[in-house]
């Protein structure tokens, strides 16, 4: 007869241990903000890939605005994956990867139209290339936590 103590304990719960979600947490704002400093340096790269349309001359507008309008979608969008349960229970990878993008997705089109509604100078290679980057430093920055922490388990 198998008793209690000599089986193996096995948890089924559907629920994140609040380490790995600060550390989950933790990784996705790292990756947003090395996203968007990336994002930078290849605006850089490129200067004349953001131009006035009436003149065809470089610009690159101040950086300071676009910090503080990315900062607050980056919350929105942490916010968005904290209700939809990213961070206290185990999404299937798909359905993640499925979110992370979507939101990424919209964000952009968000942060697009506001900058071109206000009539702010504004640099489209930024504002493409930090929510393209985004994306993809969150996905790679959430198997990289899962896979180092499959590592550490076995």
């Amino acid at each position: 007869m198998i008793t209690n103590s000599s089986l193996p304990h096995i948890s089924f719960s559907r629920l994140i241990p609040k380490h790995l979600s600060w550390l989950i947490l933790a990784m996705d704002g790292l990756a947003m903000t090395v996203a968007l400093w990336t994002a930078w340096y290849v605006t850089l790269c490129f200067p004349y890939a953001t131009f006035v349309l009436d003149g065809y001359e470089p610009l690159l507008p101040p950086f300071q605005p676009r910090l503080y309008f990315y900062s607050a979608l980056c919350f929105v969008i942490l916010l968005l994956f904290a209700n939809k349960g990213h961070y206290t229970k185990r999404v299937p990878w798909w359905g993640q990867v499925q979110l992370i993008l979507n939101a990424c997705f919209f964000a952009l089109l968000f942060d697009g139209f506001t900058y071109f509604a206000m009539q702010q100078p504004f640099s489209r290679v930024l504002i493409t290339t930090s929510w393209v980057f985004a994306g993809l430093f969150i996905i790679i920055g959430r198997q990289t936590v899962f896979l180092l922490l499959q590592n550490l388990e076995s």
